[in-house]
């Protein structure tokens, strides 16, 4: 005869009724739940892991913003027979060709450029053929050289000095104090418009010969409103607008494309610089890299930097801009590619078919990048993935358009960031972007990996993803902890949706109907009941009374052949009719106990040796399991045969 668990009945009920399961009808009425995955750590805070070769894969398109003109879009237009005019006109919509505006911010013929990797240097300079001439702030002349080299620099007292030489490279003079100043200026009294009568600037590579005049200035320090502003030295060039671009264009875009093309990138770098850029003031009006428009002056080393066909598209151009419609000049960006959509903002989103040019090498791209910086900007450990969460909608290719907005997800937090802020953390080509998976290189066959490895496979039947592995090794092998993982593992819907589906061939001897399956998974994974419950009610339930006949006898009949694995004895089999007959016990109640008796939970505990072990159990080890699932649930001894040493040690074979 099997015993009765005093009020065992009675918990299994009320487990159940919390969650509205009636025990007197087995099939769900309703089962649109979610399903969400369970696990003990999920927000444990996990101790911070150093980078170690962790990259991130990016596929995506266009280089740079994708505001206004793409200058593969501008060349794949001019070969398809484009004017500079309906080049400019297609990507600056609002905007029309004219002279540079008289209140344009910008003086034409005195463009200020600040020369970048000058900073925190004194000026070196060196002339040719002729007189240096020096002057203060105001134009007042201090002295004239005859050269070939001077060096202005900071005294280190608050003032400044110079220096005569015989090269770039000196040997110098002794110094020679400058007046009280901020600012001293540099000119020659050479007229020849080539390279040798053209100020050289020194740096440790060589000279770049520019136009017009230089300035030794002390930048001040940073504020506000001149957020780029540093301490210290700095070097400014100053030329006309057309000198200006005569070094622009041909660093911007190469000189053999048509003349159409580089026409329209003459236009939109006029109207770019004579817009104003506030981050250089007051000393400056632009600058000479990509934070401004790239500018290499006249020659370098003595080797020219402007071309022939880029200084006939400025001349071609000479003083046009792009107009608005209120008369102010245009702030005309431009970047190398669109990807085939433009970003818009100042100016229409535009659709982009130019920019598919075969010579375009980013119209598509895919990069693979360290999760380095990221990882060390946010402090929250390794990076697990990033999210996209929205993006703009100009979707001619069906990714859906530029990342608006994205999520970084670390391993002890997440940040949400703009589709900017990811370009920047990763140095990725553009904000028009799909994220692949972080990988983590040097952790494939060590003892954890192979441990997170093995667990996938035999919880869930699959190998884990490159990041599944690399997340899961952070958090066991600072700790140890490899319960962690396989308590996820046994309560993942994959794992524990398998045990639901063999209760119902077990039992009911049929597979799961779909929505009975998503019902009672989200009962097990979801909502926390016990899976011993659900063994229960699935026994006690008129679906198997219904399948053993429909009569106290068959149905007592089943349970012990189905749980126990005999036929019952003549006592029992008394017992227990009686109890359904006459005392008018519950289906599920009898059925409790059956499933929570020590063969039925013996069983169990074999099934379960072997299904995570390989094996099945030795007696102490299926005493000991059966005692636990008395005291847990099926699923946490599943979790706990995972974590044990057996498995651990078969992991690495």
């Amino acid at each position: 005869m099997l015993a009765l668990f005093a009020h065992g009945t009675r918990r299994v009920r009320a487990a159940l009724a919390v969650f509205g399961l009636a025990a007197a009808s087995f099939a769900p009425a309703a089962v649109a739940l979610p399903i969400a995955a369970a696990g003990p750590e999920r927000a444990a805070v996990v101790p911070l892991q150093s980078t170690g070769g962790s990259v991130i894969d990016f596929t995506g398109r266009g280089w740079g913003h994708g505001r206004g003109l793409s200058q593969y879009g501008a060349l794949g237009y001019a070969r398809n027979g484009w004017s500079s005019t309906q080049i400019l006109d297609h990507y600056y919509g609002g905007t029309s060709n004219g002279p540079i505006p008289g209140s344009a911010p910008v003086n034409p013929g005195n463009v200020r450029v600040e020369l970048r990797n000058q900073r925190q240097k004194g000026l070196i300079v060196t002339l040719p053929v002729g007189n240096f001439i020096v002057l203060d702030a105001a134009g007042n002349e201090l002295f004239r050289h005859s050269g070939p080299s001077i060096a202005l620099s900071s005294d280190g007292l608050g003032g400044f000095q110079w220096q005569s030489g015989a090269s770039c490279a000196g040997p110098w003079s002794p110094v020679h104090p400058l007046p009280p100043g901020t600012m001293f200026r540099v000119r020659d009294d050479n007229p020849a418009d080539d390279l040798s009568g053209l100020l050289q600037v020194c740096d440790a590579a060589g000279a770049t010969s520019y136009s017009g005049e230089l300035q030794l200035l002390d930048l001040g320090a940073a504020t506000a409103g001149r957020p780029n502003a540093v301490a210290g030295l700095g070097t400014v060039n100053v030329t006309t607008i057309e000198e200006y671009l005569r070094g622009v264009v041909p660093k911007e875009v190469p000189p053999a494309w048509p003349a159409a093309a580089l026409e329209a990138q003459s236009v939109a770098a006029r109207s770019y610089a004579m817009a104003g850029d506030t981050r250089q003031q007051p000393y400056a009006d632009t600058c000479d890299t990509t934070l401004c428009q790239v500018y290499g002056g006249r020659f370098r080393n003595g080797v020219a930097t402007t071309t022939p066909s880029t200084d006939a598209a400025v001349a071609a151009t000479t003083g046009i801009v792009r107009v608005n419609g209120d008369g102010s000049t245009a702030r005309t960006e431009f970047s190398s590619s669109s990807g085939g959509y433009t970003a818009g903002v100042t100016f229409p989103a535009v659709r982009d078919e130019g920019d598919a040019v075969a010579d375009n090498p980013n119209d598509t791209w895919s990069m693979r990048v360290s999760t380095a910086t990221a990882e060390s900007t946010y402090g929250l450990g390794r990076l697990l993935a990033v999210v996209v969460t929205q993006r703009n909608g100009l979707d001619p290719f069906g990714d859906g358009g530029r990342v608006i907005e994205a999520r970084l997800d670390f391993q002890n937090g997440s940040r949400t960031v703009t589709g900017d802020r990811v370009r920047t953390l990763f140095g990725i080509k553009s904000d028009w972007f799909t994220p692949g998976a972080v990988t983590r290189s040097g952790i494939d066959g060590t003892p954890t990996a192979n441990f997170v490895t093995q667990g996938y496979e035999t919880y869930l039947g699959r190998s884990p993803s490159t990041a599944e592995l690399a997340a899961w090794y952070d958090r066991i092998a600072p700790t140890g902890s490899r319960v962690t993982l396989t308590t996820a593992l046994a309560k993942s819907p994959e794992f524990a949706g398998v045990m639901i589906d063999e209760l119902y061939s077990t039992s009911l001897g049929r597979q799961p109907d779909a929505a009975g399956s998503a019902y009672w998974l989200d009962v097990v994974v979801g909502r926390g009941v016990r899976y011993s419950a659900l063994g229960t009610y699935f026994y006690g339930s008129q679906e198997y009374h219904q399948r053993q006949g429909g009569t106290s006898v068959g149905f007592v009949t089943g349970l012990y052949r189905d749980l126990l694995g005999r036929e019952p004895d003549a006592e029992g089999l008394a017992y227990w009719t009686n109890q359904l007959d006459v005392r008018k016990v519950r289906l599920d109640d009898v059925a409790f106990g059956f499933y929570a008796s020590l063969e039925s939970r013996r069983d169990r505990a074999d099934r379960l040796y072997v299904r995570i072990l390989g094996r099945p159990a030795d007696a102490g080890g299926r005493d000991a399991a059966a005692a636990r699932i008395a005291q847990t649930d099926d699923l946490v001894v599943a979790a706990e045969l995972g974590a044990s040493d057996e498995f651990w040690a078969g992991a690495q074979n």
